[in-house]
């Protein structure tokens, strides 16, 4: 059986994200001492911020731009904002978590049906082909 290295670190971002159960500094004082929390932190600020430029794309008419993924394996999410483009870069493992979210996986399956002119499944087969490695 393999290890995977990167399985506690992303079981405790998916925690950081969990709505239903914040993982309050004040409550978990010693573990933001941890280096493995304290990059958890910094993947889970990245992915929250992604998120909140996902949402912009349906509250203020933003368009996503591009998803390719990079030589290196990354997923690189391009977004035309009102007055600059932004991009977001992530792994396989943090594009994952991203669409674990439904409101982020429905809106960005929108955007791709319509930067690639493609059906809902196919966009959907897009978006799931960009977490293979």
């Amino acid at each position: 059986m393999r290890h995977d290295p990167h399985a506690l670190l992303y079981l405790v971002v998916r925690r950081m994200l969990d709505p239903a159960a914040p993982f309050s500094r004040n409550q978990n004082f010693e573990a933001y001492n941890d280096a493995l929390v304290r990059r958890a932190r910094r993947i889970a600020g990245i992915l929250r911020r992604v998120t909140h430029s996902v949402g912009m794309l349906e509250a203020h008419g933003h368009r996503l731009s591009a998803l390719r993924r990079t030589a290196q394996g990354e997923i690189v999410l391009g977004m035309q904002e009102a007055d600059a483009r932004v991009e977001h870069t992530l792994n396989a493992a943090q594009w994952e978590i991203l669409l674990e979210q439904p409101d982020v996986a429905s809106l960005l399956t929108g955007e791709i049906q319509r930067l690639e002119g493609k059906t809902r499944l196919e966009a959907q087969a897009v978006m799931d082909a960009s977490a293979q490695p």
